[in-house]
């Protein structure tokens, strides 16, 4: 075993490096204050080489990280557009097949002038878009065709002579109501600027309320202009012909 050194304090011989003599006991203070500063140099070259390598360490880790979090983002995203996409096209696709249906039907009422069935399958499917408006033209004013016809028949055959006069005058603001939206939806559809092919059609309409009202109750050619240049069609509006309609007719 090889020895070095003298101990300070007995003289005995000490161990390479000891730092406590094994016969006294003291602490030999040169070699323990080497030892604790080779310790602190020790400690302190770690730190440095931490300093250096701990940061790396750390990016490269949640760089991993980062990059598995981003790649799951780019993957939930491509899911979502590819689904979207699919859903989109399904959706176009049953739209247009919805509509070539719609467009079929409409046509083939138009073709046979079943318009009172043209015009409720409008409605019933809430169908509107240009590549629609040679139907939904005709619609507009035939269902105000129908109505009016409708609510001139509830007041020669519904309201019994016991109703007053302003009932009655109530009832008839809406036959005129009717008749006046009618011809105003059919001369919007044939004065169009796009031709679709159903002009003559929206004039016989046009005529043909007009007709009726000049033959069902006591309005003239002029009172009908005049309604018809009506800005607003409300009640209050209308109630000076609706009035003398109901007051010609008395009871009837």
């Amino acid at each position: 075993m090889a020895k070095s050194n003298i101990c300070p304090y007995c003289g005995a011989s000490l161990l390479k490096n000891a730092t406590h003599c094994e016969h006294c006991l003291h602490e030999i203070e040169s070699v323990a204050k080497q030892r604790h500063e080779d310790t602190i140099k020790g400690l302190r070259k770690d730190r440095r080489a931490m300093k250096k390598t701990l940061p790396k360490k750390i990016v490269a880790l949640f760089s991993h990280k980062i990059a598995i979090v981003i790649t799951a983002l780019v993957v939930i995203v491509l899911v979502g557009v590819l689904v979207a996409f699919i859903s989109a096209k399904l959706h176009n696709t049953s739209e247009d097949n919805t509509e070539e249906k719609w467009l079929k039907t409409l046509e083939e009422y138009y073709a046979n002038e079943q318009y009172k069935e043209l015009t409720e399958y409008v409605d019933e499917n809430y169908i509107y878009g240009y590549k629609f408006d040679k139907y939904t033209q005709v619609a507009d004013a035939y269902y105000y065709y129908m109505k009016i016809a409708e609510m001139w028949d509830y007041y020669c055959n519904e309201m019994g002579p016991e109703a007053d006069k302003d009932s009655r005058i109530g009832i008839m603001y809406w036959v005129l109501y009717y008749g006046i939206r009618g011809m105003h939806a059919a001369e919007d559809g044939y004065t169009d600027k796009g031709l679709l092919g159903n002009e003559t059609l929206l004039k016989e309409i046009y005529a043909d309320i007009k007709i009726f009202m000049l033959d069902k109750f006591p309005v003239t050619e002029e009172k009908i202009s005049e309604m018809l240049a009506l800005e607003s069609l409300e009640e209050e509006d209308l109630y000076p012909y609706s009035d003398a309609v109901v007051t010609e007719l008395g009871c009837r």
